[in-house]
């Protein structure tokens, strides 16, 4: 049952042009009730303007971590994204919600698995906690991220990407695509989408042979993503948010 509690800011960084993490800090009494699985989200509940407001942020950190990091992405008009971006501050207490959320799967020190990831935009946020615990927790494991957004600028969490690249450079790869940025790879311009996921699967075979695909992002993008890989490779699993 979802639970609310008052947890510390620690801090609040931009990790992008448009979006901020903020970090959360866990009491020693609240650490079971925040025990969480890589891929899970909270849910944040402000009063703003006389009204309460609810959002629900991704987790970014790994699971043990003792502070709650939730990726924001600051959106133009937005109620409560707006009030966190410009208002909160380190030592406020913000209302958060249990850890919940599906969007997860085992992982075992004994797995020999190669995880194919797509994210856009702030769909990164549960992916690279994923990520960072499977690296981790699975020394035998791969694991490929193809992450779309507009332009480096907006690209959350880039440096924490590339940090995790070079910690496991022999495992983890990652291929950066832009819709509004052109690069000098041409099939690394454009949108995630069905005919995106063709095209890079030319390129990267481990596209066609995952064993297991996770994707996060707007609604129609994992709709044309889940339908291409269901083609390409029908018996992996698809984990999705």
């Amino acid at each position: 049952m979802l639970e609310f509690h008052p947890l510390k800011v620690a801090s609040i960084e931009r990790v992008a042009a448009d979006a901020a993490c903020v970090t959360l800090e866990i009491p020693t009494e609240l650490r079971d009730a925040y025990a969480f699985h890589a891929g899970q989200y909270v849910t944040v509940r402000r009063r703003i303007a006389e009204r309460e407001e609810r959002r629900t942020y991704s987790i970014v950190s790994r699971p043990g971590n003792r502070r709650l990091k939730l990726g924001i992405r600051l959106q133009a008009g937005g109620r409560m994204s707006g009030d966190l971006g410009t208002q909160l501050r380190p030592g406020d207490m913000l209302d958060v919600g249990t850890p919940m959320g599906r969007f997860r799967t085992g992982i075992s020190a004994e797995r020999r698995q190669f995880y194919v990831a797509f994210a856009a935009g702030s769909g990164i946020t549960p992916i690279l906690s994923l990520a960072a615990e499977v690296l981790a927790r699975e020394p035998h494991s791969r694991f490929t991220l193809i992450y779309g957004n507009r332009s480096m600028s907006r690209t959350m969490f880039l440096e924490d990407t590339l940090a995790l690249k070079n910690r496991y450079i022999e495992r983890f790869a990652v291929h950066f695509v832009m819709s509004r940025e052109p690069q000098h790879t041409e099939w690394l311009n454009g949108r995630i989408d069905s005919r995106k996921i063709t095209e890079l699967a030319q390129h990267m075979p481990e596209i066609t042979s995952a064993d297991e695909y996770f994707i996060c992002g707007p609604g129609d993008m994992v709709d044309a993503v889940r339908g291409a890989l269901k083609a390409l490779n029908g018996s992996a699993p698809i984990r999705f948010e």
